[in-house]
């Protein structure tokens, strides 16, 4: 199930025929391009860093160019980034407040 909290950034789809797998790339593409800070941390703990970075290599070039300079920093720095520490402490807070 898609998380509630994509449906603003996925507006152009029919939100209830996704799938977390089959659109991939979809959903990606469109959280990274257009999501904000409440949504990034559900989409790192849905999708792997590498499963991010992959469908980002293949598409950052669509991107607004804020978007696509701000992951490229992001996905491609191996050392722990503030968003790596952020993404991580907010996750631990969702699932805390559970």
């Amino acid at each position: 199930m898609i998380p509630i909290e994509f449906k603003p950034f996925l507006w152009s789809y029919d939100f209830d025929k996704l799938d977390l797998n089959n659109n991939k790339s979809v959903i990606i593409n469109s959280i990274l391009d257009y999501g904000t800070f409440n949504t990034w941390p559900i989409l790192f703990n849905i999708y792997s860093k590498e499963d991010i970075k992959s469908v980002a290599e293949k598409s950052s070039n669509a991107w607004n160019k804020k978007s696509s300079n701000f992951w490229n920093l992001i996905l491609d720095s191996e050392q722990e980034t503030f968003v790596d520490r952020w993404i991580a402490e907010n996750n631990k807070l969702k699932i805390e407040s559970i």
